[in-house]
């Protein structure tokens, strides 16, 4: 049972209009921030964002900074039906006033603002035990994925899951570094992965004319129907950076600012001369994600290989993927990887949201929510 609030606790709340308009303010001082530069710059761009729509709360002690939630704002398109909600985003609450209640009621603000029109995922354990204890979520929605190793994940996965092992670390980044030494020579047998003569691809920063014009008539297979506009914003407001600025923030803020690489990128590949498929990925510190995928009359497996030929250029170290369909024809179609894993990532629905459209009815491409801007 949660103990009462502290006295004196104060809980603010800052709308979309609000925050544009300059009534949150960032405290270069603070030495905690609610919402990082970069995502201040995200959620004052969002075109799916409407003025009244509550994007932050904060909780104060004193002065003090002790918690926080954010959501995103979206839209769920289903033929010419529109359903406005938001993705559950960052919510931290100071260790010392943990068990309070404090972040309950910060859900509760956030939910009765909301009208109940709220979806979850990339949660934490802990964080996803304390959403559906609200008793406000019904059904889970599970996506199946893959993750494909090209670096030896012992250290990591062990130390993950067995912190206790800790002490052995060094054996672990022996083994790996053995087993990577040896899958070199292995790799290097094989070459690079041909593409069929026909297909080739460019990569680029930002959509050409021809690809925007391609998703523009690109039929929907996601129930959040992000177009071009919202790509472009992707792009263009990403929740991480590499310049100094960026590692100062992420002293001062509980979520990821700063990271040494972080990248997005769309492959526009062609058969022939006809654009076919557009992928976008995004590359952080080696690790690969495919957010969005676009794909006309062209077979899987010639998508497969571009972005295996991509990934193997860039020299990634792990490729993530929910893409059912695409990641059986990257696992069959790739001989450098060290393992294949299955992974699953769920989606939390509200009851509300349930009856007006039903869970099974949802489909998520892997960069809905705010996963994709990190």
């Amino acid at each position: 049972m949660a103990e009462s609030l502290p006295y004196g606790i104060v809980f603010e709340t800052y709308t979309y209009r609000q925050m544009c308009l300059g009534s949150f303010s960032m405290d270069p001082s603070a030495s905690k921030i609610p919402i990082s530069r970069l995502r201040f710059l995200s959620q004052t761009n969002n075109p799916r964002a409407l003025p009244e729509d509550l994007i932050l709360v904060t909780v104060k002690l004193n002065g003090e900074l002790i918690a926080f939630r954010t959501v995103l704002p979206d839209n769920i398109e289903l033929g010419v039906r529109s359903v406005h909600f938001a993705w559950l985003s960052g919510v931290w609450v100071a260790p010392q006033y943990r068990r309070l209640g404090i972040s309950r009621k910060m859900f509760d603000i956030i939910f009765q603002a909301w009208n109940g029109l709220l979806l979850g995922t990339e949660y934490t354990p802990t964080n996803g035990l304390a959403i559906t204890s609200s008793g406000q979520f019904g059904p889970t929605i599970s996506k199946p994925g893959v993750r494909i190793f090209y670096k030896s994940p012992i250290e990591h996965i062990i130390l993950k899951k067995y912190n206790k092992y800790r002490p052995f670390r060094y054996a672990f980044k022996l083994a790996d570094t053995i087993i990577d030494t040896l899958v070199k020579g292995r790799n290097m047998m094989y070459g690079n992965i041909r593409l069929p003569d026909e297909v080739k691809y460019t990569i680029s920063e930002m959509l050409s004319n021809e690809a925007k014009a391609f998703i523009n008539e690109y039929r929907s297979y996601s129930s959040t129907n992000r177009r071009v506009t919202e790509l472009d914003w992707i792009v263009k407001y990403p929740w991480l950076a590499s310049d100094p600025k960026a590692k100062e923030d992420s002293k001062k803020y509980y979520f990821s600012v700063f990271a040494a690489q972080f990248t997005v990128c769309f492959l526009e590949i062609y058969q022939r001369s006809d654009i076919k498929a557009i992928v976008m990925l995004t590359l952080r510190d080696g690790i690969m994600k495919i957010p969005y995928l676009f794909i006309n009359e062209m077979d899987k497996s010639d998508v497969a290989s571009c972005i295996l030929r991509y990934a193997s250029d860039h020299k990634v170290k792990l490729i993530v993927s929910y893409h059912t369909q695409l990641n059986e024809r990257l696992l069959s179609l790739d001989n450098k990887r060290i393992i294949g894993k299955k992974t699953t990532r769920y989606y939390l629905v509200t009851k509300i949201l349930d009856e007006i459209i039903p869970a099974e009815a949802l489909i998520f491409a892997d960069g809905d929510g705010d996963c994709v801007f990190v």
